[in-house]
């Protein structure tokens, strides 16, 4: 007696994951978390948030629960190569492995894809209710002594100041990070003053003390000190343009504000080892405009 055996069915392979380790600030996560959009979609995994991070408290953002994401071996790790450079092989990671990112991944080019940045504009990087009704109460005391002396429509300038360990440090100092002296603010506030009528700069810093000092035109104003950094983000972002010193805060500043952003190009310090690892083109968009 002949029997026949049926054919053993394929299993079929689910859906391979993809997360960041996340590390640094606020700036820095958001770097991360953007830059894993952009990857999990070019490579066609799905990507999974950390629930840890400090995003989930600012932003809406719209990934995979954390919770499965402590269930999953993630059996491969891609190491970032150099800081502020685009390496175009994460881009080629396949779908047979969950993939752990491990860097700052801090290129605007990892999350250029329209679809991506589309995600990420309207509704990712949204702040969350409480934060932006906040913001906006906050936005409108600081300005309106101001704007009662304009006349006709007010253009309101996001500025950051970064200062701290990027001119503290003296190991850091070394290796090339810097920031702008009350020169090229002057300069990048003329500029935008010889583009629009009617400006009002808004300026934060984590040395608003310097800033008061230094800053001493009759168009700026400046946001509280003590205010957390997601609100003074939050407040900067309703600008309609961004003058930015250094650091990653600012360049997130000035993608969710959008317009006209001016930038110190000083940074980092020319010939320093860190400029040798450093890709400007890779690291701000073409469509920002250097000063010094």
């Amino acid at each position: 007696m002949s029997t026949t055996q049926t054919p053993t069915m394929e299993r079929k392979q689910g859906p391979k994951y993809i997360t960041v380790r996340f590390q640094g600030r606020l700036g820095n996560n958001m770097f991360q978390y953007a830059s894993l959009i952009g990857i999990a979609q070019r490579n066609n995994l799905v990507a999974i948030n950390n629930g840890d991070n400090h995003l989930n408290r600012v932003f809406k953002v719209k990934t995979v629960s954390w919770r499965e994401y402590q269930s999953l071996p993630f059996t491969t790790t891609y190491e970032e190569k150099h800081g502020c450079t685009f390496e175009n092989a994460v881009f080629n990671l396949g779908t047979s492995e969950n993939v752990m990112l491990n860097g700052y991944y801090q290129s605007w080019k990892y999350f250029a894809d329209p679809i991506t940045f589309k995600r990420l504009k309207r509704h990712d990087f949204q702040f969350v209710d409480n934060l932006r009704i906040r913001a906006t109460l906050q936005f409108f005391r600081i300005i309106l002594p101001k704007v009662r002396n304009y006349d006709g429509k007010v253009i309101y300038i996001a500025v950051h100041i970064r200062r701290g360990d990027m001119v503290h440090r003296e190991e850091y100092v070394r290796i090339g990070y810097t920031s702008p002296d009350i020169g090229y603010l002057n300069r990048a506030m003329e500029k935008f003053r010889s583009l629009y009528k009617n400006c009002l700069f808004i300026i934060a810093s984590d040395d608003i003390g310097w800033c008061h000092q230094t800053i001493t035109s009759d168009d700026a104003v400046f946001l509280p000190n003590g205010n957390p950094p997601e609100l003074d983000m939050a407040i900067l972002a309703q600008c309609d343009h961004t003058l930015m010193t250094v650091g990653s805060y600012g360049w997130w500043v000035a993608w969710l504000v959008g317009g006209t952003t001016i930038y110190y190009s000083g940074y980092p310090t020319p010939n320093s080892s860190l400029a040798e690892e450093f890709n400007s083109e890779d690291y701000r968009p073409q469509s920002w405009i250097g000063m010094t």
